[in-house]
């Protein structure tokens, strides 16, 4: 019951829904307010709470905090647009191409991006694995790095993730074709400028780029630390500024890397929970994974349930095997992946044991 009210309240934000049926009672709006909270939602549905009849809110306890909590996420959008056009200046000036990846450059597509909760900043550099993480060194030496990023910490307030691979796949014939798929669409995302703030402009990727980009992030999450519904909606954003040619091209791209299964999990979820219109559907919705697959991110929160379990696990081996234990139960729908991924942390492994001469 308390899903499908939180289902209603985000398609309320999202204009397919007015009002319910039955409005909940104040135990079940101190629920949604929790989900909200999991699913990095807060602003978002408050201002779809706004929408709803008078009659239909909670009391005024809630809706002053829930009102106080989405004054500072756009405090905090504001804070993090400077300082995250801080630190893309900074790598500019020392001679480095920038594009910003997810984050607040996802939140440009929203009717309000300040609604939208930013965390870390991701930037996709022009640089070769090594030269990032030289570069990253420099400011913080022994700084944790991974085959597709190396973490270069800012401040106690920011985190920057220096991406010299957008992303990656665990299958490696998917992952060697989406390498190729990002070489050659690299050029278009580095000059793709857009504003961020009155009289600057940042690179962002591009919204067909994206249509790839993100389902790749979702696999990824997927088998580590779980998919939320903020990264839902921004790629139902993402599909609403589509045209045909980048829906024809992200499904064949998608359906060449091995995450067509995938793909149409989410176009079910899309139709299913944000009631997207057929019109923007890259594929075919498939049911039957598609509830597989929601029930999974529900179960996870944004990043929650399966992360939480994994930092309770004292050494590396109990975190390995709650990783290989949660691979089995993916196995069934996703086989590929769910073999592949203990095998391509081997790999990473061995990777960066490699690039520690960097």
């Amino acid at each position: 019951m308390l899903q499908n009210q939180f289902f209603i309240l985000l398609q309320v934000a999202l204009g397919k829904a007015e009002s319910y049926d039955a409005p909940p009672s104040e135990e079940e709006w101190s629920g949604l307010y929790r989900i909200a909270v999991e699913q990095s939602l807060v602003g978002v549905l408050y201002d779809a709470m706004l929408r709803l009849p008078d009659d239909q809110r909670p009391q005024k306890p809630l809706m002053r905090k829930w009102f106080a909590d989405t004054n500072a996420i756009e405090r905090k959008y504001v804070q993090l647009t400077q300082l995250t056009l801080s630190v893309v200046r900074r790598f500019e000036s020392d001679g480095y191409r920038v594009c910003l990846l997810k984050g607040i450059g996802n939140s440009l597509h929203y009717p309000n991006p300040k609604l939208r909760q930013c965390g870390d900043v991701d930037v996709w550099l022009d640089a070769s694995p090594a030269e990032c993480i030289r570069y990253a060194h420099r400011y913080r030496p022994g700084t944790k790095a991974l085959y597709h990023n190396v973490e270069m910490p800012v401040n106690s307030q920011l985190g920057v993730d220096i991406h010299y691979r957008p992303s990656h796949l665990y299958t490696p014939q998917g992952n060697s074709r989406l390498q190729c798929f990002f070489n050659q669409w690299k050029e278009e995302q580095f000059r793709h400028f857009v504003p961020l703030a009155e009289g600057e402009n940042v690179a962002i990727p591009t919204v067909g780029f994206n249509l790839v980009y993100l389902i790749c992030h979702f696999n990824q999450h997927l088998f580590n630390e779980g998919i939320g519904f903020r990264q839902l909606l921004d790629y139902y954003y993402m599909m609403l500024h589509a045209n045909d040619e980048e829906r024809r091209l992200a499904k064949e791209t998608v359906d060449a890397t091995g995450l067509g299964k995938l793909t149409r999990a989410l176009m079910f979820i899309m139709k299913e929970v944000f009631r997207i219109d057929n019109q923007y559907l890259i594929d075919d919705p498939d049911e039957q994974t598609g509830r597989f697959l929601l029930q999974e991110i529900l179960a996870s929160g944004n990043f929650g349930q399966f992360t939480e379990e994994l930092q309770k696990k004292r050494n590396k081996v109990e975190r390995n095997w709650q990783r290989l234990r949660h691979n089995f139960h993916l196995m069934p729908v996703f086989p590929a992946d769910a073999i592949c991924e203990p095998l391509f942390r081997v790999y990473q492994w061995v990777w960066r044991q490699w690039m520690k001469r960097y």
